[in-house]
């Protein structure tokens, strides 16, 4: 070495956004659950902010990509599974252990695959518009019904049986875009 300076080159490549390939089984099955903790977090946000859409369409992407992971996972449990020697004692062992998780890593992603169903239909209900006229109509009714009581307490008879009509004709019309929202799909 010439003046105690190192020659040679090193490089280190660090990334966040996944494109490094993640090298051990543990770490699949980690990228899983922190990709549903990920998922579950953002659509409670989002439902919190009043974002139901949003938040049933962070619940299906995320369960999409969770999905691919486990599917991942469960991929190269049975690569590693075929590639043990079954005639020794610890591969017999080992090969029962993989096939113990491979049918609980199965039966995770049957789960996941159900939520990822039930997401579907949620986010299709949500972009319907149907949840949003659904709410407004017990809002409405809710509202109304204490107007009306309110009005009855006070002897407003005539008042109250007005508000009512309004309130009917409203309900009527909320109920009929409901309809038609149901009918469309």
């Amino acid at each position: 070495m010439s003046g105690k300076i190192p020659a040679g080159e090193f490089n280190t490549r660090f990334t966040i956004d996944g494109s490094q390939p993640v090298e051990t089984l543990k770490q699949i099955k980690s990228e899983v659950s922190s990709l549903t903790a990920g998922w579950k977090a953002q659509a409670a946000q989002l439902k919190s902010a009043g974002d139901a859409v949003g938040a049933a369409q962070a619940k299906y992407d995320g369960l999409n990509n969770a999905i691919d992971k486990q599917q991942g996972y469960i991929n190269r449990l049975t690569a590693e599974q075929k590639q043990l020697d079954t005639s020794t004692n610890d591969g017999a062992q080992s090969y029962a252990k993989l096939e113990r998780q491979i049918a609980t890593a199965t039966t995770r992603l049957n789960s996941m695959t159900a939520q990822q169903d039930r997401a579907k239909q949620s986010l299709a209900y949500q972009k319907s518009g149907l949840a949003e006229l659904q709410t407004q109509y017990r809002q409405m009714t809710q509202t109304s019904e204490s107007y009306v009581n309110r009005l009855q307490a006070e002897g407003k008879v005539q008042e109250a049986n007005t508000a009512k009509m309004s309130e009917y004709r409203k309900a009527i019309s909320n109920l009929d875009s409901q309809l038609r929202s149901q009918e469309s799909e």
